[in-house]
């Protein structure tokens, strides 16, 4: 009989700044090797391997986040991930006349 892979959703916080959204999850005893990340379609998904056991996420990403936007690192157990947002996605300043 072949083994599953139970799956838990991580923990995660979502910050914003103007210009960029950052994605913390928490991810315990998972290494670079076991995580995967990818972006598909506007769909951001993180799974990782952790045993017979994984986490697994997925995030429609905002219009104009693109995969090539997205920088990763991982330490102690916490993946960080930062995503630039689109121009026209800033806050704009207007002024007063």
């Amino acid at each position: 009989m072949a083994e599953t892979t139970r799956w838990h959703v991580p923990a995660v916080d979502v910050y914003e700044s103007d210009h960029a959204w950052r994605v913390v999850a928490d991810l315990p005893q998972v290494d670079r090797e076991s995580l995967d990340i990818t972006v598909h379609e506007g769909v951001l998904k993180l799974e990782a391997h952790t045993g017979s056991d994984g986490y697994r996420r997925s995030f429609r990403l905002p219009r104009g986040v693109r995969g090539d936007g997205v920088q990763a690192s991982l330490a102690n157990g916490v993946l960080t991930l930062e995503l630039t947002k689109p121009e026209e996605a800033r806050p704009q300043r207007i002024a007063i006349a």
